[in-house]
């Protein structure tokens, strides 16, 4: 999904107008039109910090850092995409530094492997 449809779709959910995320960013309406038409990418890392501060969303969520983010942003929208890239950051956490063992951590693998079969067979069955 192109950063402009990310910046629409978003601005939308949160009910902005394009003037009103003027405001919030500082950038100009025919910046923000250009982003949204796909005319234009920001220049500046900044940029992207602004917007997604302003569009309330992680910016690696605006940049594509991640393959899968992109990916749940662009099917499930950026409720989707933002509920997904919390669950990798806690459980990354989990994994970098929590105060579970080996075995303990094992589990938690065991069980997100055997929900996710679970849900696999169920839109097989559908």
């Amino acid at each position: 999904m192109e950063l402009g449809e990310k910046i629409k779709i978003r601005r939308k959910e949160l009910n902005l107008t394009q003037n009103e995320l003027c405001e919030r960013t500082g950038l100009s309406r025919k910046t923000i039109s250009d982003y949204e038409n796909c005319n234009k990418l920001p220049k500046s890392k900044e940029t992207y910090d602004i917007l997604a501060d302003a569009l309330q969303i992680d910016v690696s969520l605006l940049k594509g850092d991640n393959e899968f983010f992109d990916k749940s942003y662009s099917l499930y929208g950026s409720i989707g995409a933002i509920q997904a890239q919390k669950l990798v950051s806690e459980l990354g956490a989990l994994f970098a530094g929590g105060s579970l063992n080996n075995e303990d951590l094992d589990g938690v693998i065991k069980a997100v492997q055997e929900h996710y079969w679970k849900a696999k067979e169920l839109q097989n069955r559908k």
